[in-house]
């Protein structure tokens, strides 16, 4: 068994006081009930006044859905605080983010509209987080969408589209984080189909990668009406695809006669992962590295280029001021590993031989260390303090040492701070 350690994230909150700048950071009231302390009534009229880094903490009010800003083009975070999202209309635009800007939404459900709500992150080179963002299998033409962008992170998302693909993702680097992605009906396209991830500037070829870390992605179910096939979970062409954290993969099940797996003749499923293929090889090619503990039920196909190895990886709980916090982790076999924590930033990561580092380099916190048990998993613990801003962003990194001597270091998880 793993033993399990207990930390607090003191360190990093009073170091937070010196670190973080707080001339022209404010944070607006968002209720439609016009509770006490009330600075707005809606996001989009709060938006429009706030400043470069401001919070806006959306209160349920009176449960009708509010409206979104027409497009989110600079540094804010739009958080619902407690446990429930608040009701959301309209189509979710974030682009143009300016490198080095952090874009946090969180808490939000699309699920009020039959029609064109959607979430949106288009020609963004600064850092967009989605948190905890959910789309009902009602949201036609609801797919979570991403566009040439740099960084967007994807945690805790929920999205059971009518129809496919639920999550689309286009020359851009993306993070699936702890998130259940499927089409609530198969229309014949994946869960998630990853395209156009190779782009040419000069030339030097710039790689575009997908992480599944920790998640469910699902092809959906045939539709009833027999009128449309199903896919894979995940498409990717010309884009390479990492996951980690005992992700779960599966095919949609087959409509008609006939097989769909041609590495398994007797499947009644279709591949959970397919890649484009290309004859002679193409050196833009597809690249699918996977952690043996990834759940697959059914054939990868084609399968040349795939590469199965042990990775590490982070699944912090939910951060709830006040409250005890888990993390799961992961790590090689028989390795030791260790989890660090500090605010997310907006700087590029830094890129090291042994992984990139998503920790600020002057605020780090070390949450503890734990051996791996058998399953290759470990869970350490830590407390939230109440005095930590509705908003703010906790990341975590784990380090794995197995007994050879290696070294790694995970893929980021991440935890918006949250009111029980």
């Amino acid at each position: 068994m793993a033993r399990k350690h207990r930390g607090v994230l003191v360190g990093l909150v009073l170091g937070a006081a010196l670190a973080l700048p707080l001339a022209g950071q404010r944070t607006w009231i968002v209720d439609s009930a016009n509770g006490p302390g009330t600075d707005y009534l809606d996001i989009d009229a709060a938006y429009a006044a706030a400043g470069v880094g401001d919070t806006l903490v959306v209160r349920p009010g009176n449960g009708m859905p509010y409206d979104l800003p027409a497009a989110i083009t600079r540094s804010i975070r739009i958080v619902a605080p407690g446990p429930s999202p608040v009701p959301v209309r309209q189509r979710c635009y974030v682009q143009s983010v300016p490198r080095g800007d952090i874009v946090v939404l969180d808490n939000m459900d699309f699920s009020t509209e039959s029609y064109n709500a959607f979430a949106a992150v288009s020609g963004c080179p600064g850092l967009v987080i989605m948190s905890r963002m959910y789309a009902s299998p009602f949201v036609v033409g609801g797919a979570g969408t991403v566009l040439n962008s740099d960084r967007v992170v994807l945690t805790r998302f929920r999205n059971y589209l009518f129809g496919g693909p639920a999550l689309r993702g286009v020359d851009s680097n993306v993070w699936v984080i702890d998130s259940d992605v499927r089409p609530y009906y198969s229309s014949g396209q994946p869960a998630i189909g990853l395209l156009g991830g190779t782009q040419f500037t000069a030339t030097t070829a710039r790689r575009r990668t997908t992480w599944l870390i920790g998640s469910r992605i699902e092809g959906g179910i045939p539709h009833p009406n027999g009128l449309t096939g199903p896919d894979s979970g995940v498409v990717v062409s010309h884009c390479d695809l990492l996951i980690a954290g005992r992700s779960t993969i599966l095919g949609c099940a087959e409509c008609g006669a006939g097989t769909v797996c041609p590495s398994n003749p007797l499947s009644r499923r279709y591949p959970s992962i397919r890649r484009s293929s290309y004859s002679p090889p193409d050196p833009r090619a597809s690249w699918l590295v996977r952690d043996p503990n990834t759940t697959l039920d059914n054939c990868v196909w084609p399968s040349v280029g795939e590469l199965v190895r042990e990775f590490p990886a982070v699944l912090p709980g939910e951060a709830i001021r006040g409250q005890p916090q888990s993390i799961l982790t992961c790590g090689p076999t028989n390795s030791i590993v260790a989890v660090f924590a500090s605010f997310v930033h907006g700087e590029e990561p830094v890129k090291l031989s042994v992984g990139d580092v998503w920790l600020d380099p002057y605020l780090v916190v070390a949450i503890g260390n734990a051996a791996v048990a058998t399953d290759r998993t470990a869970t350490l613990h830590t407390t939230i303090p109440t005095w930590l801003k509705l908003g703010d962003v906790l990341v975590y990194q784990a380090t794995s040492l197995s007994p050879s001597g290696q070294w790694e270091i995970s893929q980021p998880g991440f935890a918006v701070v949250r009111d029980p």
